[in-house]
């Protein structure tokens, strides 16, 4: 009953608005503020047993189970604290805290587990599933010819889920884009900083050719080898023409040169953010590649009878991401979140969803 005598106080101290109330012949030492210990948009406001992971998993109520007894609020750790006067501005005596700390809290209860939970798992008998579902698909499964003949090569493979047509219109949007900002990046050169006449600068844009599907491929080709081989310095010293000491040169120069491939970086877009469509899809951006990969792993595999729904989680940091989430109970907690459905057998991703 203490606990929650306690956890009642924190929370109604948390909710109210702040008020310096205090009165002056009270020293303000001998108050503390409770903060709410919610996470904000970069995750900050958790503890570090929560990002690292360690500490006693949460232990919550079952909902589905018996309806809990009634909480009864015990009034005299609201007087110890100054009254409700006191306990809504959000300041509260800290020799009050400190010994709340130390015998405040009742030890935490864990719900045993069921008997049948510690026995060892029994599969279901190989016919069953067509017993119990007399009209169950029962026939063959796996990957299409198609996608097997396509197999032989990773390239291959590649490409049969990322088609021609997909890189062509990413080829188109990229372009669009480049067109689109060729007047806001020229406004933005610093007048103090400026070299050449705005003029000669429109010119020297003007002259650039538009990217094609190849580029584009040599392009993720480049991003995939500096995965593989990164340098830690900086980007351009892979397009290094002489060797540093035991550092050899870079080889990226073989393929694209320098600054191609950073117009391929900043110009590099999957969609036309003039649609309406931009509005309400957080995930408009790529969407086009969405829309491709879903139709292509669905056409590489003929589903099973019985499929795995799952959801998963792709890692990412950045607070840019429209689609980023934070997930506490995750290995990975900021990320993107997808619902996937799978074979169950070979583990073959046929569709997903983004949240």
């Amino acid at each position: 009953m203490t606990q929650y005598v306690h956890v009642s106080i924190a929370r109604l101290t948390c909710i109210c608005t702040y008020h310096d109330n205090v009165d002056s012949t009270n020293e303000k030492s001998r108050y503390s503020n409770l903060d709410n210990d919610g996470e904000n948009d970069e995750g900050t406001g958790w503890d570090s047993d929560d990002l690292s992971g360690d500490g006693e998993p949460y232990v919550g109520i079952d909902e589905d189970g018996p309806p809990q007894p009634e909480m009864l609020f015990d009034e005299s750790p609201l007087d110890d604290a100054g009254g409700m006067h006191h306990t809504t501005t959000g300041r509260l005596p800290a020799d009050l805290l400190k010994t709340m700390a130390k015998t405040g809290w009742s030890d935490l209860s864990k719900q045993t587990p069921y008997d049948y939970l510690m026995e060892p798992y029994e599969s279901r008998p190989t016919m069953s599933m067509w017993k119990d579902y007399p009209r169950l698909y029962n026939g063959d499964y796996g990957p299409a010819h198609e996608a097997l003949a396509a197999a032989v090569t990773p390239s291959g493979s590649f490409f049969y889920f990322m088609q021609p047509s997909l890189w062509e219109q990413l080829a188109a949007a990229s372009n669009d884009y480049f067109r689109q900002n060729k007047q806001p990046a020229l406004e933005k050169k610093k007048p103090q900083f400026k070299v050449k006449e705005r003029e000669k600068i429109k010119e020297e844009q003007n002259r650039i050719e538009d990217i094609n599907v190849r580029e584009l491929c040599v392009f993720i080709g480049i991003l995939v080898a500096r995965t593989v081989a990164p340098n830690m310095e900086k980007l351009e010293n892979h397009w290094k023409k002489t060797d540093e000491g035991a550092i050899p040169r870079g080889c990226f120069g073989q393929f694209m040169v320098r600054d191609r491939f950073m117009h391929l970086s900043r110009n590099l877009y999957f969609s036309d953010n003039t649609d309406q469509r931009a509005l309400i899809d957080r995930s408009w951006k790529i969407r086009p590649v969405i829309t491709a990969l879903q139709q292509r792993f669905q056409l590489g595999y003929t589903p099973p009878p019985t499929k795995a729904f799952d959801e998963a989680m792709l890692p990412s940091q950045p607070s840019f991401n429209r689609m980023r989430v934070f997930i506490k109970d995750k290995p990975h907690r900021w990320g993107t979140k997808l619902f996937m459905l799978c074979c169950s057998t070979t583990a073959y991703r046929i569709g997903y969803l983004i949240v």
